[in-house]
Protein backbone atom coordinates (compact mmCIF):
# COMPACT_ATOMS: atom_id res chain seq x y z
CA UNK A 1 0.00 0.00 0.00
CA UNK A 2 1.22 3.51 -0.78
CA UNK A 3 2.37 5.01 2.52
CA UNK A 4 1.69 8.63 3.52
CA UNK A 5 5.44 9.23 3.33
CA UNK A 6 5.56 7.98 -0.26
CA UNK A 7 2.59 10.19 -1.16
CA UNK A 8 4.34 13.22 0.39
CA UNK A 9 7.53 12.35 -1.49
CA UNK A 10 5.60 12.18 -4.75
CA UNK A 11 4.12 15.62 -4.12
CA UNK A 12 7.48 17.11 -3.17
CA UNK A 13 9.25 15.70 -6.22
CA UNK A 14 6.70 17.14 -8.67
CA UNK A 15 6.65 20.47 -6.84
CA UNK A 16 10.45 20.70 -6.81
CA UNK A 17 11.02 19.75 -10.40
CA UNK A 18 7.91 21.23 -12.01
CA UNK A 19 8.86 18.74 -14.71
CA UNK A 20 6.33 17.44 -17.21
CA UNK A 21 8.38 14.25 -17.56
CA UNK A 22 8.13 13.69 -13.83
CA UNK A 23 4.40 14.37 -13.94
CA UNK A 24 4.03 11.89 -16.80
CA UNK A 25 5.87 9.31 -14.73
CA UNK A 26 3.60 9.82 -11.73
CA UNK A 27 0.44 9.65 -13.85
CA UNK A 28 1.73 6.45 -15.46
CA UNK A 29 2.24 5.04 -11.97
CA UNK A 30 -1.29 6.13 -11.03
CA UNK A 31 -2.77 4.35 -14.06
CA UNK A 32 -0.83 1.18 -13.32
CA UNK A 33 -1.97 1.15 -9.69
CA UNK A 34 -5.56 1.70 -10.83
CA UNK A 35 -5.41 -1.17 -13.34
CA UNK A 36 -4.29 -3.67 -10.70
CA UNK A 37 -7.11 -2.56 -8.40
CA UNK A 38 -5.21 -0.91 -5.52
CA UNK A 39 -7.91 1.70 -5.06
CA UNK A 40 -6.76 3.14 -1.73
CA UNK A 41 -3.32 3.69 -3.27
CA UNK A 42 -4.88 5.33 -6.33
CA UNK A 43 -6.66 7.84 -4.09
CA UNK A 44 -3.57 8.58 -1.98
CA UNK A 45 -1.27 8.98 -4.99
CA UNK A 46 -3.81 10.94 -7.03
CA UNK A 47 -4.54 13.38 -4.22
CA UNK A 48 -0.81 13.92 -3.68
CA UNK A 49 -0.34 14.81 -7.35
CA UNK A 50 -3.37 17.11 -7.29
CA UNK A 51 -1.95 19.00 -4.33
CA UNK A 52 0.48 20.77 -6.67
CA UNK A 53 -0.26 22.75 -9.82
CA UNK A 54 -1.19 20.45 -12.67
CA UNK A 55 -2.30 21.48 -16.20
CA UNK A 56 -6.10 21.12 -16.60
CA UNK A 57 -5.76 18.42 -19.27
CA UNK A 58 -3.72 16.19 -16.97
CA UNK A 59 -5.66 17.24 -13.88
CA UNK A 60 -8.88 15.91 -15.44
CA UNK A 61 -7.25 12.52 -16.07
CA UNK A 62 -6.02 12.31 -12.47
CA UNK A 63 -9.36 13.42 -11.02
CA UNK A 64 -11.18 10.81 -13.13
CA UNK A 65 -9.08 7.94 -11.79
CA UNK A 66 -9.42 9.16 -8.21
CA UNK A 67 -13.19 9.32 -8.78
CA UNK A 68 -13.31 5.81 -10.28
CA UNK A 69 -11.27 4.40 -7.39
CA UNK A 70 -13.65 5.98 -4.87
CA UNK A 71 -16.66 4.56 -6.71
CA UNK A 72 -15.15 1.07 -6.83
CA UNK A 73 -14.81 1.31 -3.05
CA UNK A 74 -18.46 2.35 -2.75
CA UNK A 75 -17.49 5.86 -1.60
CA UNK A 76 -20.11 7.78 -3.53
CA UNK A 77 -19.79 11.32 -2.20
CA UNK A 78 -16.03 11.82 -2.73
CA UNK A 79 -16.28 9.90 -6.00
CA UNK A 80 -19.08 12.11 -7.29
CA UNK A 81 -17.26 15.29 -6.24
CA UNK A 82 -14.05 14.29 -8.02
CA UNK A 83 -15.99 13.14 -11.09
CA UNK A 84 -17.72 16.52 -11.37
CA UNK A 85 -14.35 18.26 -11.14
CA UNK A 86 -12.88 15.89 -13.73
CA UNK A 87 -15.65 16.64 -16.22
CA UNK A 88 -15.13 20.36 -15.70
CA UNK A 89 -11.51 19.98 -16.85
CA UNK A 90 -12.07 17.34 -19.53
CA UNK A 91 -15.02 19.14 -21.17
CA UNK A 92 -12.68 21.95 -22.24
CA UNK A 93 -9.48 19.95 -22.65
CA UNK A 94 -8.05 16.49 -22.40
CA UNK A 95 -7.96 13.75 -24.97
CA UNK A 96 -11.18 12.32 -26.46
CA UNK A 97 -10.67 8.86 -24.98
CA UNK A 98 -10.46 10.21 -21.43
CA UNK A 99 -13.60 12.31 -22.03
CA UNK A 100 -15.46 9.18 -23.12
CA UNK A 101 -14.22 7.35 -20.02
CA UNK A 102 -15.57 10.19 -17.93
CA UNK A 103 -18.95 9.88 -19.68
CA UNK A 104 -18.98 6.15 -18.93
CA UNK A 105 -18.21 6.81 -15.28
CA UNK A 106 -21.04 9.36 -15.11
CA UNK A 107 -23.41 6.65 -16.40
CA UNK A 108 -22.06 4.17 -13.85
CA UNK A 109 -22.56 6.68 -11.06
CA UNK A 110 -26.16 7.29 -12.19
CA UNK A 111 -26.72 3.52 -12.12
CA UNK A 112 -25.21 3.23 -8.63
CA UNK A 113 -27.53 6.00 -7.46
CA UNK A 114 -30.45 4.28 -9.21
CA UNK A 115 -31.18 7.31 -11.36
CA UNK A 116 -33.51 6.88 -14.38
CA UNK A 117 -31.13 8.78 -16.68
CA UNK A 118 -28.49 6.03 -16.39
CA UNK A 119 -29.61 4.31 -19.61
CA UNK A 120 -29.46 7.47 -21.74
CA UNK A 121 -26.10 8.48 -20.27
CA UNK A 122 -24.69 5.03 -21.04
CA UNK A 123 -26.08 5.12 -24.60
CA UNK A 124 -24.46 8.54 -25.14
CA UNK A 125 -21.14 7.22 -23.80
CA UNK A 126 -21.22 4.15 -26.08
CA UNK A 127 -22.09 6.31 -29.10
CA UNK A 128 -19.22 8.69 -28.29
CA UNK A 129 -16.86 5.75 -27.88
CA UNK A 130 -17.78 4.33 -31.28
CA UNK A 131 -16.99 7.67 -32.93
CA UNK A 132 -13.34 7.37 -31.81
CA UNK A 133 -10.80 6.31 -34.42
CA UNK A 134 -9.68 3.68 -33.70
CA UNK A 135 -12.26 2.45 -31.19
CA UNK A 136 -10.38 1.47 -27.99
CA UNK A 137 -11.42 -2.10 -27.15
CA UNK A 138 -11.08 -1.61 -23.39
CA UNK A 139 -13.20 1.55 -23.40
CA UNK A 140 -15.89 0.03 -25.61
CA UNK A 141 -16.23 -2.91 -23.22
CA UNK A 142 -16.58 -0.49 -20.30
CA UNK A 143 -19.30 1.40 -22.18
CA UNK A 144 -21.17 -1.82 -23.00
CA UNK A 145 -20.97 -2.87 -19.36
CA UNK A 146 -22.29 0.50 -18.23
CA UNK A 147 -25.22 0.26 -20.65
CA UNK A 148 -25.94 -3.34 -19.62
CA UNK A 149 -25.93 -2.40 -15.92
CA UNK A 150 -28.24 0.56 -16.62
CA UNK A 151 -30.67 -1.71 -18.52
CA UNK A 152 -30.51 -4.14 -15.62
CA UNK A 153 -31.27 -1.38 -13.15
CA UNK A 154 -34.32 -0.46 -15.24
CA UNK A 155 -35.49 -4.08 -15.24
CA UNK A 156 -34.77 -4.61 -18.96
CA UNK A 157 -33.09 -7.96 -18.41
CA UNK A 158 -33.01 -9.18 -22.01
CA UNK A 159 -31.43 -5.91 -23.19
CA UNK A 160 -28.89 -6.18 -20.37
CA UNK A 161 -27.86 -9.69 -21.38
CA UNK A 162 -27.48 -8.62 -25.02
CA UNK A 163 -25.07 -5.85 -23.98
CA UNK A 164 -23.15 -8.09 -21.58
CA UNK A 165 -22.73 -10.81 -24.18
CA UNK A 166 -21.49 -8.24 -26.70
CA UNK A 167 -19.08 -6.94 -24.06
CA UNK A 168 -17.77 -10.43 -23.34
CA UNK A 169 -17.29 -11.03 -27.07
CA UNK A 170 -15.43 -7.71 -27.48
CA UNK A 171 -13.31 -8.40 -24.40
CA UNK A 172 -11.95 -11.72 -25.63
CA UNK A 173 -10.07 -14.31 -23.57
CA UNK A 174 -7.17 -12.02 -22.64
CA UNK A 175 -9.29 -9.33 -20.95
CA UNK A 176 -8.31 -8.74 -17.33
CA UNK A 177 -9.87 -10.79 -14.56
CA UNK A 178 -11.48 -7.85 -12.74
CA UNK A 179 -13.59 -6.84 -15.73
CA UNK A 180 -14.43 -10.46 -16.48
CA UNK A 181 -15.70 -10.84 -12.92
CA UNK A 182 -17.88 -7.74 -13.27
CA UNK A 183 -19.43 -8.91 -16.53
CA UNK A 184 -20.04 -12.46 -15.31
CA UNK A 185 -21.61 -11.20 -12.07
CA UNK A 186 -24.07 -8.98 -13.90
CA UNK A 187 -24.99 -11.69 -16.40
CA UNK A 188 -25.83 -13.95 -13.43
CA UNK A 189 -28.22 -11.34 -12.02
CA UNK A 190 -29.91 -10.81 -15.38
CA UNK A 191 -30.48 -14.54 -15.95
CA UNK A 192 -31.93 -14.92 -12.47
CA UNK A 193 -34.40 -12.12 -13.15
CA UNK A 194 -35.36 -13.79 -16.42
CA UNK A 195 -36.34 -16.89 -14.47
CA UNK A 196 -33.33 -19.07 -15.36
CA UNK A 197 -31.77 -19.76 -11.94
CA UNK A 198 -29.68 -22.77 -13.05
CA UNK A 199 -27.90 -20.74 -15.72
CA UNK A 200 -27.65 -17.84 -13.28
CA UNK A 201 -26.03 -20.09 -10.67
CA UNK A 202 -23.36 -21.15 -13.14
CA UNK A 203 -22.40 -17.53 -13.85
CA UNK A 204 -22.61 -16.46 -10.18
CA UNK A 205 -20.31 -19.30 -9.06
CA UNK A 206 -17.80 -18.40 -11.75
CA UNK A 207 -17.93 -14.72 -10.75
CA UNK A 208 -17.32 -15.54 -7.08
CA UNK A 209 -14.23 -17.59 -7.96
CA UNK A 210 -12.84 -14.74 -10.05
CA UNK A 211 -13.45 -12.15 -7.32
CA UNK A 212 -11.97 -14.38 -4.61
CA UNK A 213 -8.80 -14.67 -6.68
CA UNK A 214 -8.57 -10.88 -6.90
CA UNK A 215 -9.10 -10.38 -3.16
CA UNK A 216 -11.17 -7.18 -3.55
CA UNK A 217 -13.50 -7.10 -0.56
CA UNK A 218 -16.27 -4.82 -1.87
CA UNK A 219 -16.83 -6.79 -5.10
CA UNK A 220 -16.51 -9.98 -3.03
CA UNK A 221 -19.31 -8.81 -0.73
CA UNK A 222 -21.58 -8.24 -3.73
CA UNK A 223 -20.61 -11.53 -5.41
CA UNK A 224 -21.43 -13.43 -2.21
CA UNK A 225 -24.77 -11.62 -2.05
CA UNK A 226 -25.62 -12.46 -5.65
CA UNK A 227 -24.80 -16.13 -5.20
CA UNK A 228 -26.84 -16.33 -1.98
CA UNK A 229 -29.77 -14.59 -3.64
CA UNK A 230 -29.75 -17.07 -6.52
CA UNK A 231 -29.54 -20.03 -4.14
CA UNK A 232 -32.74 -18.82 -2.45
CA UNK A 233 -34.50 -19.08 -5.81
CA UNK A 234 -33.18 -22.66 -6.13
CA UNK A 235 -34.49 -23.52 -2.66
CA UNK A 236 -31.06 -24.20 -1.12
CA UNK A 237 -31.61 -21.99 1.92
CA UNK A 238 -28.75 -23.41 3.99
CA UNK A 239 -26.15 -22.61 1.33
CA UNK A 240 -27.81 -19.25 0.70
CA UNK A 241 -27.48 -18.30 4.37
CA UNK A 242 -23.78 -19.15 4.36
CA UNK A 243 -23.08 -16.85 1.43
CA UNK A 244 -25.38 -14.04 2.55
CA UNK A 245 -23.96 -13.94 6.07
CA UNK A 246 -20.48 -13.70 4.61
CA UNK A 247 -21.67 -10.91 2.33
CA UNK A 248 -23.07 -9.00 5.29
CA UNK A 249 -19.83 -9.46 7.24
CA UNK A 250 -17.80 -8.11 4.32
CA UNK A 251 -20.18 -5.16 3.89
CA UNK A 252 -19.68 -4.26 7.53
CA UNK A 253 -15.90 -4.81 7.39
CA UNK A 254 -15.57 -2.47 4.40
CA UNK A 255 -18.08 0.09 5.74
CA UNK A 256 -20.08 -0.43 2.56
CA UNK A 257 -23.02 1.95 2.46
CA UNK A 258 -24.13 2.30 -1.15
CA UNK A 259 -25.24 -1.17 -2.17
CA UNK A 260 -25.67 -2.49 1.36
CA UNK A 261 -29.44 -2.34 0.84
CA UNK A 262 -29.10 -5.17 -1.70
CA UNK A 263 -27.50 -7.43 0.90
CA UNK A 264 -30.11 -6.54 3.51
CA UNK A 265 -32.97 -7.22 1.09
CA UNK A 266 -31.48 -10.62 0.30
CA UNK A 267 -31.33 -11.36 4.03
CA UNK A 268 -34.98 -10.32 4.28
CA UNK A 269 -35.93 -12.68 1.45
CA UNK A 270 -34.01 -15.54 3.08
CA UNK A 271 -35.60 -15.04 6.50
CA UNK A 272 -39.06 -14.80 4.96
CA UNK A 273 -38.44 -18.08 3.12
CA UNK A 274 -37.46 -19.60 6.49
CA UNK A 275 -40.67 -18.19 8.10
CA UNK A 276 -38.59 -15.96 10.41
CA UNK A 277 -40.89 -12.97 10.07
CA UNK A 278 -39.47 -10.74 12.82
CA UNK A 279 -35.97 -11.04 11.37
CA UNK A 280 -37.24 -10.55 7.82
CA UNK A 281 -39.02 -7.32 8.78
CA UNK A 282 -35.95 -6.02 10.61
CA UNK A 283 -33.73 -6.56 7.56
CA UNK A 284 -36.26 -4.88 5.23
CA UNK A 285 -36.57 -1.91 7.60
CA UNK A 286 -32.76 -1.56 7.73
CA UNK A 287 -32.55 -1.82 3.93
CA UNK A 288 -35.10 0.98 3.64
CA UNK A 289 -32.98 3.19 5.90
CA UNK A 290 -29.91 2.75 3.68
CA UNK A 291 -31.94 3.10 0.48
CA UNK A 292 -33.49 6.36 1.67
CA UNK A 293 -30.15 7.68 2.93
CA UNK A 294 -28.41 7.17 -0.41
CA UNK A 295 -31.35 7.87 -2.71
CA UNK A 296 -31.60 4.25 -3.92
CA UNK A 297 -35.20 4.56 -5.03
CA UNK A 298 -35.38 1.12 -6.63
CA UNK A 299 -34.14 -0.56 -3.45
CA UNK A 300 -36.62 1.50 -1.44
CA UNK A 301 -39.47 0.22 -3.61
CA UNK A 302 -38.26 -3.36 -3.21
CA UNK A 303 -38.05 -2.89 0.57
CA UNK A 304 -41.71 -1.87 0.62
CA UNK A 305 -42.61 -4.95 -1.48
CA UNK A 306 -40.84 -7.24 1.01
CA UNK A 307 -42.42 -5.47 3.98
CA UNK A 308 -45.79 -6.04 2.32
CA UNK A 309 -45.03 -9.74 1.91
CA UNK A 310 -43.93 -10.07 5.53
CA UNK A 311 -47.15 -8.37 6.63
CA UNK A 312 -49.16 -10.75 4.42
CA UNK A 313 -47.52 -13.72 6.12
CA UNK A 314 -48.49 -12.24 9.51
CA UNK A 315 -52.08 -11.47 8.44
CA UNK A 316 -51.64 -7.69 8.78
CA UNK A 317 -53.93 -6.58 5.95
CA UNK A 318 -53.68 -2.83 6.58
CA UNK A 319 -49.89 -2.94 6.58
CA UNK A 320 -49.92 -4.99 3.36
CA UNK A 321 -52.07 -2.37 1.63
CA UNK A 322 -49.94 0.49 2.86
CA UNK A 323 -46.62 -1.08 1.84
CA UNK A 324 -47.80 -2.12 -1.62
CA UNK A 325 -49.26 1.35 -2.20
CA UNK A 326 -45.86 2.86 -1.39
CA UNK A 327 -44.06 0.32 -3.59
CA UNK A 328 -46.35 0.87 -6.57
CA UNK A 329 -46.08 4.64 -6.27
CA UNK A 330 -42.27 4.49 -6.11
CA UNK A 331 -41.96 2.10 -9.05
CA UNK A 332 -44.24 4.35 -11.13
CA UNK A 333 -42.09 7.37 -10.33
CA UNK A 334 -38.95 5.37 -11.14
CA UNK A 335 -40.40 4.24 -14.47
CA UNK A 336 -39.52 0.60 -13.63
CA UNK A 337 -42.08 -1.08 -15.86
CA UNK A 338 -41.13 -4.73 -15.42
CA UNK A 339 -40.85 -4.47 -11.63
CA UNK A 340 -44.17 -2.60 -11.56
CA UNK A 341 -45.85 -5.42 -13.48
CA UNK A 342 -44.50 -7.96 -10.99
CA UNK A 343 -45.58 -5.83 -8.05
CA UNK A 344 -49.17 -5.52 -9.28
CA UNK A 345 -49.30 -9.27 -9.97
CA UNK A 346 -47.91 -10.18 -6.56
CA UNK A 347 -50.32 -7.83 -4.79
CA UNK A 348 -53.19 -9.30 -6.81
CA UNK A 349 -52.22 -12.78 -5.65
CA UNK A 350 -52.13 -11.67 -2.01
CA UNK A 351 -55.53 -9.97 -2.35
CA UNK A 352 -57.02 -13.07 -3.90
CA UNK A 353 -55.69 -15.24 -1.08
CA UNK A 354 -57.42 -13.07 1.49
CA UNK A 355 -60.71 -13.19 -0.43
CA UNK A 356 -60.72 -9.75 -2.07
CA UNK A 357 -61.29 -10.98 -5.62
CA UNK A 358 -62.52 -7.67 -7.05
CA UNK A 359 -59.50 -5.69 -5.87
CA UNK A 360 -57.24 -8.53 -6.95
CA UNK A 361 -58.66 -8.36 -10.46
CA UNK A 362 -58.07 -4.62 -10.65
CA UNK A 363 -54.38 -5.13 -9.94
CA UNK A 364 -54.25 -8.03 -12.38
CA UNK A 365 -55.70 -5.70 -15.04
CA UNK A 366 -53.02 -3.12 -14.21
CA UNK A 367 -50.27 -5.71 -14.54
CA UNK A 368 -51.68 -7.04 -17.80
CA UNK A 369 -52.17 -3.61 -19.37
CA UNK A 370 -48.59 -2.63 -18.52
CA UNK A 371 -47.14 -5.89 -19.81
CA UNK A 372 -49.27 -6.09 -22.96
CA UNK A 373 -50.64 -2.64 -23.90
CA UNK A 374 -53.86 -2.40 -25.89
CA UNK A 375 -54.97 -5.90 -24.96
CA UNK A 376 -57.85 -6.86 -22.69
CA UNK A 377 -56.84 -8.94 -19.64
CA UNK A 378 -58.25 -12.43 -19.14
CA UNK A 379 -61.44 -12.53 -17.10
CA UNK A 380 -60.20 -15.21 -14.70
CA UNK A 381 -57.01 -16.78 -13.48
CA UNK A 382 -53.56 -15.35 -13.02
CA UNK A 383 -50.17 -16.37 -11.67
CA UNK A 384 -46.99 -14.54 -10.75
Amino acid sequence: MLSPAMARQSKATISRNGDSAELDSKISELLNVYEIGRDHDVIALGESILAVKVPPRRRGQILLHVAMANLRLGQIRPGEQRLTEAWGDLAVGGDPVTRVECMITQAQLAHMKQRPEAVELAKDALAACRKLEPIPNRVEVRALNALAAAHEGAGAWAAAITCYEEGIERAGPLFDMRRQALMVTEVAIAYKELGEPDLSLRYATRALKLVETLGDLVPLAMAENNLGWILIALGDLGAARKHLERSLELAEATNLEVGRSHVLLSMCELNLAEHKYVEARAFADEALVYADRWGESSSAAQAHVWLGQVAASLGEACVVDSEFALAIDQLKRNGELERLVRCHALYAEILEQRGEAERAYEHLKSAFSLAIPDREPPSVGYRR
